[in-house]
C-alpha cells in the first residue's frame, strides 16, 4: 500500500506533485502521482462490478451545483439551461466517479493528495476517496506569505485550524515555539484583462486620509460561491459598503481594488459610485493597506495581509482566519458601521502572534509551491509519518 497518492486534473499542478513524489521518496514515503489523462479508464470497468446505486447522487449534484454557480458568476451561462445542462452533466460526472473510484481502488493507498478540492475533477475525485473511507490531503497556496498549506477537512477555510480565541491566547505559541518570522509580501500578477478597464482609478496625490481598504474577489471562486452566505457579487459586496458608509464619519471614504485575476468587467460598478465615496484604485495592495485604517473584506487573503501588517480587519464571510478577537465579524452593513464607528479595532498583539506562530510553525509547509526547498519536503513528510497530528 502507498503513503500518498497524489491526483491532479491540472497540468500546473502535475510539477509539484511530481517533485513531492521524489522528495518524499528520499523520507521513506511510499507515493505516486496519476494525471487524470494517464489514468486507466478500460481496465477500470473491469475493477470490480459496480451498482448505480452505490453512486453517492447527493454530492454529485452538489458538485454539478457548485459548476453551475461558477459559469453564472462569470454570467456565461442563463439559468435557462440549467435542466439541460444537468441531465447532460450528472451522467457524465456519474461516469467520472466510477472511473476514478476504480482507479483509487487498483492504488491502494493511506492518503489521496489534491489540490484545492473545488473545481470538479477534483471534487470528484475527493468523494470517491471519501467512498472508499480513505483520508484527503487537500493542498494550496499558503496563508501566510511563502507557505503553502495542506489540510485534511478543507482548505479555503482551514478546517483543521483550531478557531478558538483563548486556544491562541493562552498556549502563546509565539514564545512556546518561535515567532513567526517576517514574510515579504508578494505581489499579485494581473491578468491582460486588467488593463481594459476604464481607467478612474486614484493615484497617490488624490487617495483620501482616512479610508478603509475593501479589495474585490473572484465571482467564482469557492470562497465566494460556498463561504459567503451573505454576499454573492461584489455589486452586493459595494452596495454593503455604501449602506455603512451612510453610518460612518463624513470624512471616512472606502477605497477598493479589482482582483488582479478577474476577468469580469465592473465599468457599471464604476460608474455607479463615481460620486460617492466609494472610489477605486490601481496602487499595490500592500501599499493600499499600510496607509488604510483597515480593511473590509468578505473573506480575501487580503485579510491576513492585513494582520501582519497590524492593521484591524473587519470580516463579512467565513475565513480562515475568522476569529473574534483578532478580527472584528460583521454579519450586516450595519455591523460595519457600529464596529468602526465604536472603534472596534484593538487588536490582541499576543493573541496575533501567537496565531502567526501556529500557522507557521504547526500548520504551514515552508516554501511557496512554486519555489521548494529541503525544510518543505521535511516537514511535509513529518506531517505525513505523524498523521497530521499538530
Amino acid at each position: 500500500m502507498l503513503d500518498v497518492l497524489f491526483f491532479t486534473s491540472r497540468a500546473g499542478n502535475v510539477a509539484y506533485f511530481d517533485l513531492a513524489v521524489k522528495e518524499l521518496t528520499k523520507h521513506d514515503i511510499t507515493c505516486k502521482n496519476i494525471y487524470h489523462k494517464d489514468m486507466a479508464y478500460i481496465k477500470a470497468l473491469f475493477v470490480k462490478k459496480w451498482s448505480i446505486f452505490k453512486i453517492p447522487y447527493k454530492s454529485i449534484v452538489s458538485i454539478f451545483l457548485y459548476r453551475l454557480n461558477e459559469k453564472k458568476a462569470l454570467g456565461i451561462l442563463p439559468f435557462s439551461y440549467t435542466a439541460s445542462l444537468f441531465w447532460y452533466y450528472i451522467p457524465y460526472y456519474c461516469w467520472i466517479f466510477i472511473i476514478y473510484r476504480a482507479n483509487l481502488q487498483m492504488h491502494p493507498s493511506k492518503y489521496v493528495g489534491v489540490w484545492n478540492g473545488y473545481k470538479y475533477r477534483m471534487a470528484i475525485i475527493a468523494t470517491a476517496t471519501q467512498n472508499l473511507g480513505r483520508q484527503i490531503l487537500y493542498f494550496e497556496g499558503g496563508l501566510l506569505p511563502q507557505t503553502t498549506r495542506v489540510d485534511t477537512l478543507d482548505v479555503i477555510t482551514c478546517a483543521s485550524i483550531p478557531k478558538n480565541f483563548n486556544f491562541y491566547k493562552k498556549n502563546r505559541f509565539h514564545q512556546k515555539l518561535a515567532p513567526c518570522p517576517k514574510l515579504e509580501i508578494i505581489p499579485r500578477k494581473k491578468t491582460p484583462n486588467f488593463q481594459k478597464m476604464k481607467q478612474v482609478f486614484v493615484d497617490l496625490h488624490t487617495l483620501p486620509d482616512k479610508y478603509y481598504f475593501a479589495p474585490f474577489q473572484q465571482e467564482d471562486d469557492a470562497s465566494l460561491i460556498i463561504h459567503s452566505p451573505n454576499i454573492k457579487s461584489m455589486k452586493q459586496f459595494c452596495n454593503w459598503l455604501d449602506v455603512a458608509l451612510k453610518e460612518m464619519p463624513q470624512d471616512y471614504w472606502i477605497v477598493m481594488k479589482r482582483h488582479p485575476s478577474e476577468k469580469k468587467n465592473f465599468n457599471f460598478i464604476l460608474k455607479k459610485y463615481k460620486h460617492s465615496r466609494i472610489i477605486f484604485s490601481d496602487l499595490s495592495t500592500d501599499f493600499l493597506i499600510a496607509q488604510s485604517m483597515g480593511v473590509i473584506t468578505i473573506n480575501s487573503t487580503v485579510g491576513m495581509e492585513a494582520l501582519l501588517l497590524n492593521k484591524p480587519v473587519y470580516l463579512l464571510g467565513d475565513a480562515p482566519y475568522g476569529i473574534e478577537g483578532l478580527v472584528s465579524l460583521c454579519n450586516t452593513p450595519e455591523d460595519i458601521a457600529k464596529n468602526i464607528t465604536n472603534k472596534k479595532n484593538f487588536i490582541d498583539q499576543q493573541a496575533l502572534n501567537s496565531f502567526f506562530s501556529y500557522l507557521y510553525h504547526c500548520y504551514s509547509l515552508p516554501d511557496s509551491y512554486e519555489k521548494t526547498t529541503k525544510s518543505h519536503w521535511q516537514v511535509l513528510a513529518n506531517k505525513v509519518k505523524n498523521d497530521f497530528t499538530q
